[in-house]
């Protein structure tokens, strides 16, 4: 159907590709975090052809000079990304196969009331002052990251608990006002995260199967306030990068805005006000479609200078990403830095992007790294490993949770911050998504006893859970309390 109205079937394909993506993960039982993340990242692949058969000229083209493999480097992007879904699905299917599935015990509702007021308390500090991990502990920077992004997990348990039990919805509000309005102040846009978090919960409430018609409309409910946060969140892309992303970084480069995250915070709303009228909606939504898919542009270029100009790396960037993963920094504290990501730009695509003189780093993608590694064959047997890693990581992650509600809100964090990402270097990835699985491991099992007594809602122990999804059932031998 994309194909016969965009007259492309290559469009078709990647249309077509986005329902197999995340058809193919899709759990009723579970949110749906990782059919959020392939979606995502059909879309980093296919948004800046599919804008081409639309509009007739690719974003940014005539800056980039692109090649002639453009179609070729969609293609391969496209079925490299079916490769690491069906990757994703074999790991699930063989840890499955493996480990027995974990019943998850404890209770099967949390105190809504409780969780708030845990919420705010983890998250108050944001406030006050800018936590910057590397200049608390540089050795310790990125575990002391994880730890204080285990704190979203709390809050996507408040969420999810809320729709759960549909009540303390004024809870949730004030929940999510208290964590985003301070994030607005990164230069890293990082204040997209909230909303992609909140997209993936509400998803979870989608139950069109559901033989209840009061359930089905509360499906329809969700999907609509899921589409409007979309639009929500598409509006403020392209204003972000359609004017608003130079002139607020700049502001924080030269000084002008400092002083408290709130003093920011006031500084980002008036930057706002002042910029957004100025915007064109059409230059705006052409750059936000070619950032989204900018590794794909690049990949066009890589296909012809590799091997043509500049060899395959042969596994050696691989192997780099081993070695790297291998050294945590707190024990080798003289571990070679990973530097900004322009490199690869710069070495196989043939431009000088900017990079770490200037705080700036140029992703290129996964997908066209294992090209660069191993060429078009071996690319695919490295696709595949990699998404079975990812799928043996969720189930990893589904293991260790006390329960139910707790493994899908650590799984929602987890993967979107390091799996929906296709544009990163692989080392950076597989970094980041291992050393998060450890620390959100560890947090689990040894909060797991104490967070189940703690914010438990009592009133509810024994009773098995199985409403919109979230099932979890009773401990063994569990007597039901009256509050």
């Amino acid at each position: 159907m994309g194909g016969l109205l965009l007259l492309s079937p290559l469009a078709g394909l990647i249309l077509a590709m986005v329902f197999w993506c995340t058809g193919a993960v899709w759990r009723r039982d579970e949110l749906p975090v990782l059919p959020f993340c392939l979606g995502f990242q059909s879309l980093c692949v296919g948004s800046s052809f599919i804008y081409q058969q639309v509009v007739g000229r690719y974003p940014r083209g005539d800056a980039l000079g692109l090649s002639s493999d453009l179609e070729q480097a969609v293609f391969l992007s496209a079925v490299g990304l079916l490769v690491v879904t069906i990757g994703v699905r074999t790991g699930i299917d063989a840890m499955s196969a493996t480990l027995p599935r974990r019943k998850h015990s404890g209770l099967p509702e949390y105190d809504i009331g409780r969780l708030f007021w845990l919420v705010v308390a983890v998250y108050w500090i944001n406030w006050a002052v800018e936590i910057r991990p590397i200049a608390i502990l540089y050795d310790l920077s990125q575990v002391i990251y994880n730890i204080l992004a285990f704190r979203m997990v709390l809050l996507c348990l408040l969420l999810v608990s809320i729709l759960q039990q549909e009540r303390g919805y004024r809870y949730g509000a004030a929940a999510l006002i208290l964590v985003c309005v301070p994030t607005v102040i990164s230069p890293m846009s990082n204040f997209k995260e909230i909303p992609f978090l909140v997209m993936i919960v509400l998803a979870g409430q989608w139950r069109p199967w559901s033989e209840s018609r009061a359930e089905r409309r509360r499906s329809y409910h969700r999907m609509c306030q899921a589409a409007a946060l979309v639009a929500v969140l598409f509006f403020t892309g392209v204003v972000w990068v359609g004017g608003m992303k130079t002139v607020w970084r700049s502001s924080l480069a030269d000084g002008s805005v400092s002083g408290s995250p709130m003093e920011k915070v006031v500084a980002f709303g008036s930057t706002l006000v002042s910029t957004a009228p100025r915007v064109s909606m059409a230059a705006g939504v052409e750059q936000l479609t070619a950032r989204v898919s900018a590794g794909l542009d690049y990949f066009s270029i890589v296909l012809e200078r590799v091997p043509a100009i500049v060899p395959h790396a042969n596994g050696s960037m691989t192997l780099r990403a081993l070695r790297h993963i291998a050294q945590p920094r707190f024990l080798f504290p003289d571990k070679e830095n990973l530097v900004s990501s322009s490199w690869l730009i710069r070495e196989y695509v043939g431009i000088q992007a900017a990079g770490d003189e200037s705080g700036t780093s140029v992703g290129l993608g996964y997908i066209p790294e294992f090209y660069i590694e191993y060429g078009v064959p071996g690319m695919f047997l490295a696709l595949f490993l990699y998404g079975a890693l990812i799928g043996g990581l969720y189930i990893g992650l589904r293991q260790v949770a006390p329960s139910q509600a707790l493994f899908v809100s650590a799984a929602a964090v987890m993967f979107p911050q390091h799996f929906a990402n296709y544009e990163s270097e692989f080392a950076k990835l597989l970094g980041g998504v291992l050393q998060t699985f450890l620390v959100f491991a560890v947090l689990l099992f040894v909060s797991r006893g104490w967070f189940q007594r703690r914010f438990s809602s009592p009133a509810t122990i024994g009773m098995p859970q199985r409403r919109r999804g979230i099932v979890t059932a009773p401990a063994h031998g569990a007597r039901r309390r009256h509050a």
